[in-house]
């Protein structure tokens, strides 16, 4: 809340009491989804249906030319599963910016990297993955300033509180990924203070020019998805575990590029990431690694009629770089920071039309075999209503991670209103 009173104080502070140019601009969008689970788990009252309504009303307001001021609120409602409710700002700040610097002041979605889906330089994206496929920003509290050199750009982010991701903890999720052989307590008490004691700061410095557009960044930070598990059993009979999620402070040194070539274009980023503390002798601290993320993209009009295809290929590597000559990250059971070693993403998009398309999308791990294919059909009656109708299937051997959601396969429907 502090961050939040923060906001109203300097809004105070630099509003124009008699300000010559205002602008309101009123949008969003409301969303309802139902997801229809095709198989049975082996989990607490798990429900093979869920209904969710999701709502995000947003506001931009202009009191003055150099002065924005945005509020997007981030409203959901799961009828089944309690832990996908959320009720609070998705976005709250508000912007100075003239012509050669900006600075933007509270919750904010901060985007680094050029890749998709996999994206190892955007450190500074929070996200609420209670359903692990699908991924919902939610927005970190933060001061960016930008400067602007003609084509370039140099970025600073402080982030003065420790802001995790949103996890499927709850034993009813689908996507519950911790040891069910008991009852299951999260005890949060080993997670770093969300006070001034554990701020995080990254910049970023983007060249633009001759067709190229290239990025170098660098950041201290914390892991936004648990370093390491610990658990320990409380009661035998019946059988209650109690987990401990550990997040490691964490240096990222990255960069990321983009260019187009003989009609295709060419994208890639590449961060290397170490603990402050990865020369300790336990098993459960991250050794440095690399991820590397490279794929080329085409768009072809009128491949029939006036339908147009547009592919992405990509290939994505996490390649760990051991300390003390052996591999760790495979010795814990939660296999969220690294779920793949070398992998293959595809997606490929025909728009029949203005109004209706068609996506595919595929990750297959090259290593373990396990994958996720995903398809989604999109109908537009009027530009603001949108029918989607799509299914997800994961799949793959039992020790990779979309194998273990094995059972995870699922139909789903929408309807979403853009006002």
């Amino acid at each position: 809340m502090r961050y939040k009173w923060g906001i109203i104080i300097l809004l105070i502070v630099v509003y124009p009491i008699h300000a010559k140019k205002k602008k309101k601009i009123w949008q969003g969008t409301l969303e309802y989804s139902n997801y229809n689970y095709m198989k049975n788990k082996d989990l607490k009252d798990s429900p093979r249906l869920w209904n969710e309504l999701k709502f995000y009303p947003k506001i931009e307001y202009y009191p003055y030319d150099y002065l924005k001021l945005n509020i997007e609120f981030d409203i959901r409602k799961n009828f089944e599963l309690n832990e996908r409710n959320n009720s609070g700002f998705k976005e709250l700040w508000f912007e100075i910016e003239y012509e050669i610097w900006s600075v933007k002041i509270g919750k904010q979605i901060i985007e680094w990297g050029r890749t998709d889906t996999i994206k190892p330089g955007n450190v500074f994206n929070v996200k609420d993955v209670t359903d692990l496929i699908e991924g919902i920003d939610t927005g970190i509290p933060a001061l960016k300033y930008a400067h602007y050199f003609g084509m370039h750009e140099l970025e600073i982010v402080w982030v003065p509180v420790f802001i995790e991701d949103r996890l499927p903890y709850s034993e009813k999720n689908r996507w519950f990924f911790l040891p069910s052989t008991g009852d299951v307590i999260i005890d949060k008490s080993e997670m770093p203070e969300k006070d001034l004691k554990s701020p995080e700061i990254g910049t970023r410095f983007s060249f633009l020019g001759n067709g190229l557009d290239f990025a170098i960044t660098a950041a201290k930070m914390y892991d936004r998805m648990p370093t390491y598990f610990l658990n320990k059993i409380e009661n035998i009979s019946p059988l209650v575990i109690r987990i401990y999620p550990y997040y490691r402070s964490i240096y990222t040194l990255g960069m990321d590029g983009a260019f187009n070539m003989f009609q295709c274009g060419l994208r890639s980023e590449l961060a290397y990431i170490f603990t402050e503390d990865m020369k300790s002798k336990k098993d459960e601290i991250d050794d440095p690694y690399v991820q590397w993320v490279s794929g080329i993209d085409r768009t072809f009009g009128r491949v029939y009629r006036d339908w147009v295809l547009v592919l992405l290929a990509q290939y994505a590597l996490d390649k760990e770089l051991p300390v003390r000559g052996e591999e760790n990250q495979d010795e814990s059971y939660a296999k969220l920071k690294h779920f793949y070693r070398q992998a293959g993403l595809v997606n490929a998009e025909i728009k029949f039309s203005e109004f209706n398309k068609f996506s595919i999308k595929s990750f297959q791990n090259l290593e373990k075999q396990d994958y996720l294919y995903q398809v989604e059909y999109i109908y537009k009656p009027q530009d603001t209503v949108e029918i989607k109708i799509g299914g997800d299937l994961p799949g793959g051997r039992k020790n990779g991670f979309f194998g273990y959601f094995d059972k995870n396969d699922r139909v789903r429907a929408g309807v979403k209103c853009y006002f």
